[in-house]
């Protein structure tokens, strides 16, 4: 994804504010995934930020109507502790938006008859500190 020419992507670390008037704070935190409106409905009362940021914004600048728009999830720090949160790039105000810490993605191919081998290569990126996952 891109916003104001700054691309990136699931677990990417990214920092921004909100074009909503009644949400002062600034989003920090890590993309976890992209979506369309059904799926993002369930992280959070997208209608009424909706709502907060079409009025904000006046009748000058139009956005796209809640259903017809992307999201992206978030994973940010909250006082309650982490959470994942939806937002429409629509919705950032993109003079704001920064890649904070970028994510490299590497293939690494484990050729092997015995699963255990798999599993404990796994489980050795794991212990540290990296994210793994066997696609076969």
């Amino acid at each position: 994804m891109n916003i104001n020419g700054v691309s990136f992507d699931i677990n990417d670390v990214v920092r921004f504010s909100s074009r909503n008037p009644q949400d002062v704070r600034i989003w920090q935190g890590t993309v976890v995934g992209f979506c369309g409106y059904q799926v993002a409905s369930a992280y959070g009362d997208l209608i009424n930020y909706y709502q907060q940021v079409v009025a904000g914004l006046g009748s000058t600048n139009r956005i796209s109507k809640l259903g017809d728009t992307d999201f992206m999830l978030i994973n940010i720090e909250t006082d309650s502790g982490r959470v994942i949160q939806a937002i429409s790039p629509e919705w950032i105000d993109a003079t704001t938006f920064s890649l904070v810490e970028s994510s490299v993605t590497y293939t690494i191919q484990v050729t092997t008859h015995n699963n255990e081998t798999v599993s404990d290569v796994l489980q050795l990126l794991r212990d540290n500190g990296f994210t793994c996952k066997s696609l076969s």
